[in-house]
């Protein structure tokens, strides 16, 4: 028996094996095109006080039947959900500046401080 073929076979069946125990499509969707690999470890880091929040804001549409004034109700919520999203925005962005000049604030009276305790040795 030739060891080369023995190994290579042996190599083969592990690797099913594995697959197996892994669930068979857990790297390939039925279509055949590979995912990439589930990693735990890595997850999405956003700015601070930023998430991956997405507006709620109904996607269905209305039959015909449904009357004008309900429809034009949803229309007036989804606008108002879109504005609201937009000024939860802007007040995220707004905070953020806040913490920055916060800190160059603080970094200022720290080097005025410096500055004058220099001056008294002087």
């Amino acid at each position: 028996m030739d060891v080369v073929a023995s190994s290579a076979r042996a190599g083969n069946s592990s690797r099913k094996r594995l697959r197996a125990e892994m669930g068979s499509s857990s790297s390939t969707k039925s279509s055949g095109i590979r995912s990439p690999p589930h990693q735990p470890s890595k997850k999405l880091v956003f700015p601070e006080g930023e998430s991956l929040a997405l507006p709620l804001v109904p996607t269905a549409s209305f039959p015909s039947s449904i009357s004008p004034s309900l429809e034009a109700s949803f229309e007036q919520i989804t606008k108002l959900t879109k504005s609201i999203f937009i000024w939860e925005t802007k007040y995220q962005f707004l905070e953020t500046i806040a913490r920055e000049l916060e800190e160059k604030v603080r970094q200022l009276e720290t080097h005025e401080q410096q500055y004058l305790s220099t001056l008294e040795h002087i």
